[in-house]
């Protein structure tokens, strides 16, 4: 039983990713105002399963939540939820009977946002063991950032259990919009990504509403290989605009702190510290430091520069100093990298374009463009400088992120630096060297200009299989439509197992006919030695499904019918299940918008 516990904590660590981990978790009591005012109350379908898989042992079933949840906003920043309905909610070896949900049923809740710490607060009925799982469900209603466009955004999300690549997609709809968040990969910690297993999808109405919220998130463990994290996840609108005049303003004013509560709470390091004394933190930082140490150290150095973008020169200074390269020392120079690559300033692109030429060794150098990827404000002088870095620089590490990094900001900086283009088509069109022509088409693909569809094409057809998965990867984004017939000749003859998983990987983002992905799903029959390719053209055909392509539905009957893989047929029924809840959704909003 104690295996189970430790399993347990490590996957609520794991599955509750955003910002739970990183604020004060005090519970507090609140005090119900006199006041009453009225509210747009959402109720929300929640199903959680998650499940950790073991070789050799059954799956352990840890978290299984179906209940239905309200929630409403009574101030800017502030939501207030209670549960309202619990069909089951089940936590390790703890399930709340019937006969002991009142406490769940009885207490709100509220979770403020937008303040410098964001803190959750419990009515004092609520069972404290349960207050982490709570706070988990109701971050999922909400995204830690809106793109603003239809291209990808990729940026760093620091969390518990390390920092990870997360990759936002915008898209509109005829009756709203959905943002699409996948985990690509981790960045530190102790958990890698499983590739095309790990993603959110978020469906809104046209005010804002969220409709639905489907995804999978599938981890394993670095310390155990053997050891997996798998948790799906359902949110669905029930009821929403219902009119509510008798709600109680829960006033933040008058909380006070529940007698006896244990303190959760992580205080960090004081405001106001010295460029002596946070330098002074990243010299004792070791590598074996936790998620929460290094959010702590991340945080106070984000926080002086933001105040004092006078010290950018420090930071940059402190990062030549390090000497060391061994595991403290290359974690201390990633810390200082990502955090310049936080400062959200034009000086602090420049001073990571500039590091890129006067770090004096390869680790160092890599990092900072790695940072530069996810600099909000570059520049059009300071991408230029990384693009030059990108093409003097020999070594495979720095250019292939300097190349990463021009194509990201090009992309933010849009028609204020059109040479770039013609810059990667010329690097493109010069180099020899594969490993080089990887890089320019993998920062091709991230600016994902139609001018580049014909040499990216060109590049799939090398002889060299990298090469070929970069081209492929690339084209996802490309707006031509010879891309769609490219990647479905390739898919048909392509015999290298990695290339095949690139070109559907390049599917996800594409639409194409019904006859084109029954060919799709006919092909993945042809690889009888692997699951994955099979689940991969599974999920590209439930996204075409929501899409609103005709005849999916018939198409993975037939899979499933003639798919070896048990597993995979489990799959098809539950992403076709959520599929359908999606479209279900978003009709229901559609009939509401017309009567409105």
């Amino acid at each position: 039983m104690r295996k189970i516990y430790v399993l347990l904590a490590s996957t609520l660590a794991i599955i509750a990713l955003g910002l739970i981990g990183f604020y004060n978790r005090d519970r507090f009591q609140p005090q119900s105002s006199s006041e009453t005012f009225e509210a747009d109350q959402n109720v929300y379908e929640f199903k959680d399963n998650t499940r950790v898989l073991q070789e050799g042992q059954p799956p352990q079933e840890v978290v299984n939540v179906d209940a239905d949840l309200l929630v409403y906003k009574q101030n800017p920043g502030e939501i207030v939820s209670r549960w309202v309905d619990i069909r089951k909610f089940m936590l390790g070896d703890k399930v709340i009977q019937p006969e002991d949900q009142g406490a769940l049923l009885s207490g709100s809740h509220i979770m403020t946002f937008g303040g410098k710490d964001a803190i959750f607060f419990t009515d004092a009925q609520f069972p404290s063991d349960l207050v982490a799982i709570h706070n988990f469900l109701i971050q999922r209603l909400q995204i830690p950032m809106l793109p603003t466009s239809s291209k990808t955004i990729t940026r760093q999300e620091l969390e518990e259990t390390g920092r990870f690549e997360v990759e936002y997609t915008f898209e509109t709809l005829p009756t709203g919009y959905r943002v699409k968040r996948n985990w690509v990969k981790a960045l530190s910690g102790d958990f890698e990504v499983v590739p095309g297993k790990s993603g959110f999808t978020y469906t809104y109405n046209s005010k804002s509403v969220l409709l639905s919220m489907n995804g999978n998130l599938s981890f394993q463990n670095k310390k155990s290989l053997g050891t997996f994290v798998e948790s799906v996840f359902n949110i669905a609108i029930k009821s929403e605009h219902t009119k509510q005049k008798t709600v109680a303003r829960l006033d933040l004013s008058k909380l006070t702190p529940v007698a006896g509560a244990d303190a959760t709470t992580n205080e960090g390091y004081p405001e106001g510290m010295t460029i002596p004394q946070l330098f002074e933190l990243v010299d004792s930082f070791k590598d074996s430091a936790s998620g929460r140490e290094d959010f702590n150290l991340f945080k106070a150095l984000t926080d002086d520069l933001h105040q004092h973008p006078e010290h950018l020169k420090d930071y940059k200074n402190k990062i030549l100093s390090i000497k060391e390269r061994d595991d403290d020392g290359e974690r201390r120079i990633n810390m200082l990298a990502t955090v310049l690559a936080d400062s959200n300033t034009p000086k602090g692109a420049m001073a990571l374009a500039e590091l890129g030429k006067e770090c004096p060794d390869t680790y160092c150098k890599s990092q900072v463009m790695m940072g530069y990827t996810f600099h909000t404000t570059p520049t059009k002088e300071s991408t230029a400088a990384v693009l030059k870095v990108a093409q003097t620089e020999g070594v495979e590490e720095v250019y292939g992120a300097a190349y990463h990094a021009v194509g990201e900001a090009a992309t933010k900086l849009g028609d204020t630096y059109p040479e770039v283009k013609n810059e990667l088509l010329n690097d493109l069109s010069t180099s020899k060297d594969e490993n080089k022509m990887r890089a320019i088409v993998g920062g091709m693909g991230n600016l994902a200009s139609p001018d580049f569809e014909p040499v990216i094409e060109e590049a799939a057809k090398s002889t060299n299989e990298d090469l070929r998965v970069s081209s492929f990867r690339a084209l996802r984004k490309i707006p031509d439509p010879k891309v769609n017939p490219v990647l479905l000749q390739s898919f048909q003859k392509e015999p290298v197992t990695k290339v095949n998983d690139s070109i559907v990987e390049a599917m996800f983002d594409r639409t194409f006919t019904t006859e084109e992905y029954t060919q799709i799903a006919k092909r993945s029959l042809d690889f009888t030695d692997n699951d994955n390719m099979q689940r991969n053209v599974v999920l590209v055909l439930t996204r075409a499904h929501e899409n609103g392509v005709d005849g999916i539905p018939a198409i993975l009957e037939d899979l499933k019918a003639q798919t070896t893989f048990e597993t995979l047929k489990e799959m098809i029924d539950s992403e076709l299940a959520k599929s359908n809840e999606t479209i279900k959704a978003l009709k229901e909003q559609d009939e509401i918008l017309k009567k409105e």
